[in-house]
This record gives structure tokens, sequence and C-alpha cells, in this order.
């Protein structure tokens, strides 16, 4: 991340991070500094405290108050099964695998409704229960250890 800002090279002190010398020019870009480095690492605890996964590009994103860009299962879905219905076009794929993935995309679709009370889901928070939780369409739950029909 870049302050924007600039310096002659002989009165910038490395070890420091600043501006050498006591002129106006050298305060006020001294301060500004300063108060960008605070609103970084203000960003940064603001990041840990909402327990997500820290990265440089979320603390700049969460500095400059900008969403960072977020991904879902859901639009991965949607991805693959539009590749996927190109692929089938040119025959690389059999029209029953799109069929699969589609009907991948409906039962998970069910699954974070039932589950997690919603349409879509970050992938960055898909864990071990995520992945190891039971996506058959709601029906097929009450039928536990009898295999699918």
């Amino acid at each position: 991340m870049s302050a924007s800002r600039k310096c002659e090279p002989e009165l910038w002190n490395t070890k420091a991070g600043h501006m050498i010398g006591t002129k106006e020019d050298a305060k006020t870009l001294n301060s500004y500094l300063y108060k960008m480095k605070a609103g970084v690492t203000a960003a940064h605890t603001a990041l840990c405290v909402e327990d997500v996964e820290i990265s440089a590009e979320g603390v700049k994103c969460k500095y400059l108050g900008k969403a960072e860009k977020m991904h879902t299962i859901m639009e991965a879905i949607k991805i693959n099964n539009t590749n996927m219905a190109a692929l089938v076009e040119k025959e690389d794929y059999a029209e029953g695998t799109l069929k699969r993935s589609k009907v991948l995309e409906k039962h998970v679709k069910e699954y974070l409704s039932f589950k997690y009370q919603t349409g879509d889901l970050n992938i960055r928070n898909i864990d071990h229960e995520f992945i190891g939780g039971d996506c058959r369409p709601v029906g097929h739950r009450q039928n536990i250890g009898q295999p699918d029909r």
C-alpha cells in the first residue's frame, strides 16, 4: 500500500520510516504517515475482532472502507454449470453430467436454506461441518442409515 507522498531520498530515515527534519513539510508528512499507520493498525484489529482471515488485501480494503471481493458457493456452482453447459454443447461432457451438476446446485441451495437460513455462503465460511453435512433433499433426511433411492 502506498501513501502516495514524495520525499527527497536524503531526507528519509529508512530505519524510523519517516522524514528527517523539523520544518513544516517534514512535520506534515510524518503526521500523515502516523495517522495512516494508526488507521491500518485499527483496520487489522477490527478484522481480528470480526474473526475473519487476515490478509494484506483484507486489511487494505478495511482501511480504505471498501468491501473485499466475496466469492460464494452458489456463484462457484453456477459458473461451473455454465462452463459445463458449453462443454456439453461441444460434446466434451455428457448431458447427464450437467444434469447431475444442476441437481447438486438445487440440493446445496436447499441445504443452505435449511442449515444456515441463507441462499448463499461465502466460500471462506465453508468448514468441516458444511462439507460433512447432510446435503440430501429435506424429505430424504428421515431415512438416515438407509440408502438413497
